[in-house]
């Protein structure tokens, strides 16, 4: 049963260690000593090995966090390094609501100024043909 949980302890201590769980850990492992299944100095080997992993997790934590640091100062530089407008531009969101700047909508004023455009010619045209209808109506001399 010694074996048997040191066994245990090395398998399963990153999880224990992980969710702060060492105190049960040594609970579970004083109660079997209590009835004599495994020695003190079970006890003392499996909670060492937890003490070793747990020292391993904060060396690790703190390494991870200075590369946290790195990347966040990565990212204040790449932030630092987005191109600026072009001043001559008005404001971007604005040129969108307006339409301006964008091909598609662009292209729909021309279209509109042209439709608008034909419109005054076929007026114009009917005007020009009402106009030489009413003069053959009545000739002149009539």
């Amino acid at each position: 049963m010694n074996e048997s949980c040191l066994r245990f302890a090395d398998r399963h201590g990153v999880h224990i260690v992980r969710n702060d769980l060492r105190r049960n850990f040594l609970l579970h492992l004083i109660s079997m000593h209590d009835f004599n299944l495994v020695s003190t100095q079970t006890i003392d080997q499996a909670m060492a090995r937890l003490r070793l992993l747990q020292s391993q997790g904060a060396h690790r934590e703190a390494g991870e966090e200075e590369e946290e640091e790195e990347e966040e100062e990565d990212w204040e530089t790449a932030v630092e390094s987005q191109p600026e407008l072009d001043p001559d531009l008005e404001d971007p969101d604005r040129q969108n609501q307006t339409g301006g700047g964008c091909v598609e909508n662009g292209g729909q004023k021309e279209e509109e100024e042209e439709e608008e455009e034909e419109k005054k010619e076929e007026e114009e045209e009917e005007a020009a043909t009402e106009g030489t209808s009413s003069k053959r109506r009545n000739p002149p001399g009539f």
